[in-house]
């Protein structure tokens, strides 16, 4: 009964660095504000902004959060391996009524096309890797790609080493176009990219702690305002699945986060598409189990805090019995093994 909703081993593979000769992020995307909607956010700095309680642009921290909604609804949109657990529950005598919501497609962005560097067979076989691996649009790839080009290039400037001004666009240019279609373009954004996915989750857990803080407060404005702001974004989050009439969008995301199957790209096993195999450069063997079980703690700690003040109409008994399903279901998560653990000598003494 269980056989769907185990995990399935694949292999990963690393990549071998090579020579560039081609361009930069901006350049890329054009120039102008209308580059700008090539890039996504640093999901990083605004963790980093909410864990100093940084906010006093209430309406900047809603859009940034409004955006984050929609790249965590779109990363978490396979949510298959959750209603047959649903389903699963029935067996057990629950009654299970759900809605997942209506399955919309992302929307593309409004402009001429892309950028012209992608258009071209090794940019179209690096954007072909990365929505066969992760299962994003186009344009996403795209984004997620400049992102982390211009996440490196702040790197590389932080170091401290010198450049020619007037030459440092022109070999940014001959430099990163030529990285398209090799397999060091594509680990280094699959990299950038679980480090950004790593910091949306824990921006759930900090949101979901800054409104339990704000709702005891009585007195502070700006508190409050900050509070609003984690609110509606979790309220966004929430409304993304009913349970029996209850919204549990959250609970679905980080209980399948915490015990489900891995993510293709975040961490853990997992076979690469062919399409990853075109690429130029050689790939190897690597294990991404380390960063899977950091998603699982992440999802664990959130699910915590979520159940403790969070969850709509409270903890109910059907909730309490998806997640000792799920644990046993995934007998690396610690919080799992340690509550089974703990409550195994309680067995003979339930009515």
């Amino acid at each position: 009964a269980t056989a769907g909703l185990q995990q399935q081993p694949g292999a990963t593979s690393t990549p071998e660095r090579r020579p560039s000769t081609t361009t930069s992020p901006s350049s890329s995307a054009g120039s102008g504000p209308e580059a700008q909607i090539w890039f996504e956010d640093d999901d990083a700095q605004l963790l980093t902004q909410l864990l100093l309680n940084e906010s006093d642009d209430v309406d900047g921290l809603k859009r940034k959060l409004s955006l984050v909604k929609a790249k965590v609804i779109e990363d978490t949109a396979n949510d298959r391996w959750f209603c047959d657990l649903l389903q699963l529950s029935k067996s057990s005598g629950f009654k299970v009524e759900f809605d997942n919501g209506s399955k919309q497609s992302p929307a593309g962005i409004a402009s001429k096309g892309l950028p012209i560097s992608f258009k071209t067979p090794e940019g179209q076989a690096h954007i072909s890797a990365l929505v066969d691996l992760l299962g994003i649009t186009k344009e996403r790839a795209v984004k997620i790609t400049l992102s982390a080009l211009r996440s490196f290039a702040l790197v590389n400037k932080s170091t401290g080493e010198d450049s020619d001004k007037e030459n440092e666009s022109e070999d940014d240019d001959s430099s990163l176009r030529s990285l398209l279609g090799t397999t060091d373009l594509f680990y280094r954004v699959l990299s950038n990219h679980r480090n950004q996915f790593l910091s949306r989750l824990r921006i759930i857990t900090e949101c979901l702690r800054l409104e339990q803080e704000c709702r005891q407060q009585e007195d502070g404005q700006g508190g409050d305002n900050v509070g609003e702001a984690c609110s509606n974004f979790l309220d966004g989050l929430d409304i993304g699945m009913t349970v029996n009439g209850a919204k549990r969008g959250i609970f679905k995301i980080l209980v399948s986060l915490a015990a489900g199957p891995t993510i293709p790209g975040i961490g853990g096993s997992f076979e690469m598409p062919s399409s990853v195999a075109r690429l130029r450069g050689s790939s190897g063997n690597t294990s991404t189990n380390e960063e899977a079980l950091c998603t699982r703690t992440e999802a664990a700690e959130a699910l915590m805090v979520y159940m403790y003040d969070r969850i709509d109409g409270g903890a109910k008994r059907l909730d309490l019995h998806l997640i000792v399903e799920a644990a046993t279901l995934c007998p690396e998560l610690e919080f799992g093994m340690t509550v089974a653990r703990k409550t195994a000598h309680l067995e003979p003494q339930l009515p």
